[in-house]
């Protein structure tokens, strides 16, 4: 798995960044990582980051799939 799908990785980008609108994650081709940061920033979940990868096997996290979505989900407390 993606260096960057590692749990300290994650908790860190959380914690250090934030702030803004919902984002839209999306990667091009290839097996990509997208972390969306914070779920449900506005609380009724209506704001929320969206993920939609490209070819490839794309996993994600903290995101809600659209269109092509992603094919791995890791959950993420």
């Amino acid at each position: 798995m993606d260096a960057n799908a590692r749990v300290g990785v994650i908790r860190c980008e959380n914690q250090d960044t934030g702030g803004g609108g919902p984002d839209l994650l999306t990667p091009d081709q290839g097996d990509d990582f997208m972390n969306g940061g914070f779920p449900d920033p506005d609380g009724a979940g209506t704001n929320v980051d969206r993920c939609s990868g490209g070819t490839g096997f794309d996993t994600a996290t903290n995101c809600k799939g659209i269109q092509g979505g992603f094919e791995n989900e890791l959950p993420f407390p």
